[in-house]
């Protein structure tokens, strides 16, 4: 089974990831089947409309670690869509903590 994985982000100014790099992983081996590239938020947020699953993974100082907050659609009152992290997320596991590109 494989789960898309956000691994970085580019925040507006207001707060709301505008682009993500976003790679596929097998879900049982947490191996790469795609490496992660950029795509637009709306990408993302069509991704998610669809049910498709999207998690967001965080490094320790050794690798990459996965079983990060999982992501949800966001319309913005402008009609604009994006994604936002499900729920209150764990200390240092919001989108913005993601390493910025």
């Amino acid at each position: 089974m494989h789960v898309y994985v956000v691994t970085a982000a580019r925040m507006s100014p207001m707060g709301f990831p505008v682009a993500l790099k976003m790679g596929i992983a097998n879900s049982v081996t947490n191996q790469w089947i795609e490496q992660p590239r950029e795509v637009d938020a709306f990408e993302v947020a069509s991704l998610l409309r669809d049910g498709d699953t999207v998690t967001a993974a965080f490094a320790d100082q050794v690798r990459l670690v996965g079983g990060g907050p999982t992501l949800k659609y966001l319309q913005l009152p402008t009609g604009d869509e994006t994604v936002q992290v499900e729920g209150e997320p764990p200390q240092g596991q919001r989108l913005a903590d993601l390493p910025a590109f």
